[in-house]
């Protein structure tokens, strides 16, 4: 009766060494390609949505007219947002991939965003609202 899994096999292509307890024949190449990939995290996504809402509620904030405060109010929240969004979404990949770096700022850093996200939609809203006010 033959051996269905192969064993037979590997203990006759093993090489005679009793330290070798993985052969190649058993397991393939043991040696790979010995590039290790460093990754870390997207953080430029994160400063850009942080930077986004900052600049969205300054807009809203510096003019008068009522569109351009809308477009403001648009650039901090939903644009603002969706930048942080595909940190998260890029970040979660990068952990899934070869070594990743974690850093000490990022946590905070990504806090400090949402909240300058947050900030910078409720400044946004408010001038749109004081702009719809007036009308």
């Amino acid at each position: 009766m033959s051996d269905p899994f192969g064993f037979g096999q590997a203990s006759q292509a093993h090489s005679g060494d009793p330290y070798d307890a993985f052969p190649s024949s058993v397991f393939g190449d043991a040696t790979g390609s010995g590039d290790i990939k460093f990754v870390g995290p997207p953080w430029p996504w994160l400063v850009g949505g942080a930077v986004t809402s900052a600049a969205g509620a300054v807009l809203a904030w510096l003019t008068s007219s009522l569109p351009l405060e809308i477009v403001g109010w648009f650039i901090a929240g939903p644009v603002g947002f969706m930048l942080v969004i595909l940190f998260t979404n890029q970040d979660t990949r990068q952990r899934a991939r070869g070594v990743y770096l974690q850093y000490g700022w990022l946590r905070p850093l990504q806090i400090a965003a949402i909240c300058v996200c947050v900030a910078g939609v409720v400044a946004a809203a408010i001038r749109v609202a004081i702009g719809v006010g007036r009308l």
